[in-house]
């Protein structure tokens, strides 16, 4: 159902982050917000009359978790400005803006728009590459970002879906995706991955594919890439995390994939748990809970 103006804004900033909005015409403003959490990543469906949005150094100061916001124009354009860039993007473009620094949207006609929300700090990457990534069409020119604007677009258009438990499947793919399209962008803008860079990514994928081992450690990956412990941390220090606090977010990040699983459906919660490297069920509940707001069985219940 079609909402006002106001309560447009109380929408808005209630879904996502707080924002002053703005219509050239709010007598005859008409919108819809729709939103799905997966997880830790939220997506968000927008279809309104024109409007502008403004993210102020005032709005800013006040308490919000970090997101890196990707949006993809369903239909219209938009015009996104951040870090001194401002970029115009239409159907089918994906842009990201970071919701620590101030930004704009102006949309001058009707639009309809995807966004996905993901924490800052869930995507591990440097500060340096995201803040050259803002305000710039991640599709025009990267081969890679076609398959994913295509899916988004499908994703837009079937958004009721994302509530069911096949949709969770597919937007966790999604965050998966996003990833290799800002690389590809980075190489291109000249901010690609230097040696540490492709050392911490190999890192990454070693841990992705040792989740199950309870022993996985700094020690034991330090020693896989022959490098010692100290420089390891080093590494994960530049992007304001640790390596433990790395393992234990993509192992609940794979439970959680399994737990909205189909096929993992007859699979009892603490053989996921274990699966995914942590046999300590009280701990995993406790982290699970910590890290996406609901108990694993909740998780399961969606």
């Amino acid at each position: 159902m079609s909402i006002g103006i106001a309560e447009f804004r109380n929408a808005v900033n209630s879904t996502v982050v707080p924002l002053l909005i703005d219509a050239p015409s709010p007598e005859s403003f008409q919108g819809t917000v729709q939103r799905h959490d997966v997880g830790r990543t939220t997506f968000v469906h927008i279809a309104a009359s024109a409007h502008s949005v403004r993210r102020t150094a005032e709005l800013i100061a006040g308490p919000s978790e970090a997101y890196i916001k990707l949006s993809q124009i369903i239909d219209g354009q938009g015009v996104l400005r951040q870090d001194g860039r401002s970029v115009r993007f239409s159907q089918g473009d994906i842009v990201i803006y970071d919701t620590t620094r101030p930004y704009s949207l102006d949309f001058c006609s009707d639009c309809t728009l995807l966004v996905v929300m993901v924490p800052k700090k869930d995507f591990g990457l440097s500060e340096k590459v995201l803040a050259n990534l803002t305000a710039i069409s991640l599709t025009k020119g990267f081969a890679v970002s076609s398959a994913v604007s295509a899916f988004l677009s499908e994703l837009a258009h079937n958004f009721s879906e994302l509530g069911t438990r096949a949709g969770a499947q597919l937007a966790e793919m999604v965050v998966a995706m996003i990833r290799p399209v800002l690389m590809a962008a980075a190489e291109d803008s000249g901010f690609g991955l230097d040696s540490k860079g492709r050392l911490l990514r190999d890192i990454e994928q070693y841990i992705d594919t040792h989740l199950s081992d309870p022993d996985l450690n700094p020690k034991t990956i330090a020693q896989a890439h022959f490098i010692s412990v100290r420089y390891l941390h080093s590494l994960y220090s530049d992007h304001a995390t640790t390596v433990a606090a790395t393992i234990k977010a993509r192992r609940l990040d794979q439970a959680h994939s399994m737990l909205v699983d189909q096929s993992c459906a007859s699979m009892p919660i603490s053989s996921i748990a274990a699966e995914c490297g942590m046999p300590d069920a009280a701990y995993f509940s406790r982290a699970f809970k910590e890290r996406f707001g609901e108990s694993p069985s909740a998780a399961r219940r969606r």
